[in-house]
């Protein structure tokens, strides 16, 4: 289980070495206050801009990735409470079509605020 900073955790995992799972975010977010929780899972589909696609590749300069991550996440607290949790993860590496390529989580005491 991720470690825990404010009810934020956000990183970058290669996916050839750690698949990444909305069940694990899932369980980060949920807590005994929170009535609410809502997953997000991005996917690798078969057609991008008119073009079969058989996979693709994701570079990532994990710093910034991280950086613009927390920034979004606490921009989201600032606006919907700090009881709100958040975990935003995303791969990098090579991943084939259907692979998983972000997953982001967000449990709060009410709907709206998920």
């Amino acid at each position: 289980m991720p470690q825990d900073s404010n009810g934020i955790f956000v990183d970058v995992w290669d996916v050839a070495k750690t698949p990444l799972s909305a069940a694990e975010g899932l369980a980060f977010v949920t807590a005994p206050p929170n009535g609410a929780e809502t997953v997000f899972v991005g996917t690798v589909r078969h057609f991008n801009q008119g073009q079969n696609v058989l996979g693709v590749s994701y570079d990532v300069f994990d710093p910034l990735a991280k950086q613009s991550f927390l920034d979004i996440a606490g921009e989201a607290q600032d606006k919907w409470g700090k009881d709100l949790r958040l975990y935003i993860v995303h791969g990098k590496g090579r991943l084939d079509i259907g692979g998983v390529s972000i997953i982001i989580a967000a449990g709060s005491p009410h709907r709206d605020e998920a």
